[in-house]
């Protein structure tokens, strides 16, 4: 039976009016008690020294700066790649200003003398020649913090930067490639470099790993999945830009500081109260929510209602907060308060909440091992909104567009059901508990349900959302395992170049907010390659270690969960591929 510690619930019509509809269904389907496991994703955390040897800690400054630029990877003894905003863009350092002359470069409040000349490519090969300028590469340190000097590590100077011809520079619009290729004045014959992937290398799809230098700490609050506005910011206070604790009104006008450990919104659904109270329903731990449904005993076993979608009334980890914005439709974003039928916008706090917030924790080499990378289709939609809401901007659309990778998380809808024969409100309703199979059979219904409460827009069985690359990752890598000559070795996939959805200046995360990444398969790999002196010291990959065990695992983890991917998967011929 219930357990009042544990929740209460709320109604769907905190997020749509229509909060109840009719549908037909297959009526296959058994009603006793159903169980499912749930995952835990891991959190970034520091990187063990000489775990990933390539990374490097990227510096330009005209000054004693004491964390760095960015991230860089080593793919070959004297050649590394970052991003190419990491450098000076076309609008900070101008390709007509390549004569042969000094120039002057300026990025922000930093500027430098340099040279550059045009390549027959249209690249433009760029030096530094100021003889007190910070321009190195640190490699071999977990910690990259710069005091009179570094702690550990090696650093090596760069002898010049190659932009690339369609180069990313923001503030001439959007899109671009945000790769730029670095060459060392010396050979780092200590760190072993990483490969880059063949052009048949399955780069998406798959769980990949990030590394970074940036910062670890978010400056707002995030709420987790298990309320109705899932990822999204809390309200703070107005403007704040540094230790942004949540603040926001509830009922009365009473301003709550930080996350608020009391009821939750969800304390004003009488059916769902009354579900608990009564019909026995409980939330699993790895819930997110409950669905509502109603069979009607006359509808010949072909007619169903859906009534409410409810959330738990406390949640005791963290408390919850209102919260910003409403950004589910990336077609659509919307900023501000989201005033929902009944309720303004409101999530259950995550983790991030608990940490102290203030001045950034830059400089160390953390990771994220377990990172998802979007299937190209819904990548390209990312794109094609960021490209969209730029349109205004004086860039080439067709020949700015980016080689792209979209690394997020994607999150399966984890839900339990509940169904009644009887009058929902009645006082002797009986409540029983419906199993996978019924939504094995019945698909629709549940699509249905998340387009309509926005979470799932395009029936997908899932909705996605950042894994918090920060300031201080761009250039910073996202990787596969795989083999070279025998040897394990890792496998640049992507470079980290930034946010696609602005939700909040300054802010890492949020839902529909992927981390762009330059996609190093195919057209980059190629630029890399027609820009070195010797390719010999390049290493390329087909195919990620196990390839075909590693897709089938994967396969299974998205049908169990009602994800609508497909994977390319060998058949049991080995002449045929499973699409």
């Amino acid at each position: 039976m219930w357990t009042t510690a544990v929740t209460i619930l709320t109604s769907l019509a905190a997020i749509f009016a229509a909060d109840q509809y009719e549908y037909e269904y297959s009526p296959d389907y058994s009603m006793n008690n159903n169980s499912s496991a749930g995952q835990r994703l891991v959190s970034a955390a520091e990187s063990e020294k000489d775990e990933f040897p390539f990374a490097g800690a990227y510096f330009m400054t005209d000054k004693e700066k004491i964390v760095p630029t960015c991230t860089s990877s080593l793919i070959s003894p004297i050649y590394a790649v970052t991003a190419a905003h990491c450098f000076f863009t076309e609008s900070e350092a101008r390709l007509e200003d390549c004569n042969g002359k000094v120039s002057v470069g300026v990025k922000g409040s930093v500027m430098a003398s340099i040279t550059c000349e045009i390549l027959s490519s249209g690249d433009a090969r760029m030096r530094i020649v100021d003889e007190n300028f910070y321009w190195y590469i640190l490699f071999g340190a977990v910690n990259a913090f710069r005091n009179k000097g570094h702690m550990e590590g090696f650093m090596m100077d760069i002898e010049y930067f190659i932009r690339h011809k369609e180069s990313k520079d923001s503030s001439m619009g959007p899109g671009g490639q945000d790769i730029g290729l670095v060459k060392l004045k010396e050979k780092n014959v200590k760190s072993t470099p990483i490969c880059l992937p063949g052009p048949d290398f399955q780069d998406v799809l798959l769980k990949s790993k990030l590394a970074g230098f940036g910062r670890y700490e978010r400056e707002r609050c995030l709420t987790d999945t298990k309320g109705p506005m899932k990822n999204h910011y809390c309200q703070t206070r107005h403007n704040c830009k540094e230790n942004c604790r949540p603040r926001f009104k509830i009922h009365n006008d009473r301003v709550v500081n930080d996350c608020n450990p009391g009821p939750s919104p969800a304390e004003y659904s009488r059916l769902c109260e009354k579900v608990t109270l009564q019909g026995g329903a409980s939330f699993r731990e790895e819930t997110d929510e409950i669905h509502l449904f109603q069979f009607p005993l006359g509808s010949a076993g072909k007619q169903g209602r859906f009534l409410e979608t409810c959330y738990r009334k406390t949640y005791e980890k963290y408390g919850w907060c209102r919260t910003d914005g409403d950004f589910y439709n990336i077609d659509n974003p919307i900023s501000g308060e989201e005033k929902l039928s009944t309720d303004y916008g409101w999530g259950f706090c995550s983790r991030d909440c608990q940490v102290t917030f203030g001045k950034p924790l830059n400089g160390r080499l953390r990771k994220v091992l377990d990172a998802d990378v979007f299937e190209e289709s819904i990548c390209q939609r990312f794109v094609d909104a960021y490209m969209t809401t730029q349109k205004n901007k004086s860039v080439e659309l067709s020949k700015a567009r980016p080689e792209a990778l979209c690394i997020g998380r994607m999150h399966p809808l984890k839900f339990q059901a509940f169904y009644t024969h009887d009058d929902p409100l009645g006082n002797s309703t009986k409540w029983g508990v419906l199993k996978k199979q019924f939504f094995d059979s019945n698909p629709n219904v549940i699509r249905e349900m998340y387009k309509r409460n926005k979470i799932d827009l395009n029936g997908n069985g899932y909705f996605t959302s950042s894994v918090g690359s920060c300031s201080g990752d761009s250039g910073g890598p996202v990787f596969q395992d795989g083999s070279f000559n025998g040897e394990k070795r890792f496998v640049l996939t992507g470079i980290t170049s930034g946010g696609l959805v602005s939700i909040n200046e300054g802010s890492c995360g949020g839902v529909n907010n992927p981390t762009l990444y330059a996609r190093m398969r195919g057209k980059l790999s190629e630029w890399v390659v027609a820009m070195v002196d010797n390719t010999e010291d390049i290493c390329f990959v087909d195919q990620i270690d196990d390839y075909q065990k590693v897709l089938t695992e994967r396969q299974q983890y998205f049908d169990q969960n009602r994800m609508k991917i497909h994977l390319p998967i060998q058949t049991m011929d080995n002449n045929k591929i499973d699409e």
